[in-house]
């Protein structure tokens, strides 16, 4: 059985035996999750080809991440918690381009050349133009964990953002784990911010490798 809403999945129930579900921090944590499952269904106007990444992949992930956790979903803080919810809701905002958007990043030289190099050598030297629909939706997946700081400062996200409680984990803690799902686990290790962003009782690499694995 999948989970069909947030209330349902491992994780959200075992938050909510640790604070009140009307308290500002668990509102705000379900508003974000709410807003993202919205966003991330225009996910499809960039990959019409591509895995559904709207609501049901959020549950999904969240599922998974109380699958492996098992039993030991208990010994989480409240914090750590919070931080795997809100990874789960915003990890592939990323995944949503304006058209605007996709016209800059096919600009950015360096970026296609990185790509290029690393994926499809075969097409160095050719312009974005030159390339498959298919090749260029490859591109834009590739960048998607690294621009979500881009995307948090739109205007919605920047004013949810902006009316977090104060004792929610930070927004660059938060980035840290999300942009972890597209590093290697030799990269994960290697992250001083996901090692110095500790915020009171929250361990992010290890939110960060379950994100991963989730």
């Amino acid at each position: 059985m999948h989970s069909k809403n947030l209330e349902d999945t491992e994780l959200w129930k075992a938050y909510k035996t640790k604070i009140n579900s009307e308290d500002r921090r668990s509102l705000w944590v379900k508003e974000i999750y709410g807003a993202a499952a919205n966003y991330l269904l225009d996910v499809r106007k960039t990959f019409p080809n591509y895995t559904l990444h709207d609501e049901t992949h959020i549950l999904n992930v969240l599922e998974a991440m109380g699958g492996l956790l098992g039993d030991q979903i208990s010994l989480l803080t409240v914090g750590e918690m919070e931080l795997l919810l809100l990874a789960a809701s915003l990890h592939d905002l990323g995944m949503v381009y304006t058209e605007e958007e996709k016209k800059r990043y096919y600009q950015d030289e360096e970026a296609c050349i990185k790509f290029l190099r690393t994926y499809r050598p075969e097409l160095l030297g050719c312009s974005v133009e030159e390339w498959k629909a298919e090749d260029q939706q490859w591109y834009l997946r590739t960048l998607h964990p690294f621009r979500l700081w881009d995307v948090l400062e739109n205007e919605q996200w920047s004013e949810l953002f902006k009316n977090a409680p104060l004792k929610i984990v930070p927004k660059a803690c938060i980035l840290a784990v999300c942009q972890a799902h597209g590093e290697k686990p030799e990269e994960l290790h290697n992250n001083k911010k996901l090692k110095y962003l500790a915020a009171d009782d929250v361990d992010p690499l290890f939110c960060a490798l379950l994100l991963r694995l989730g």
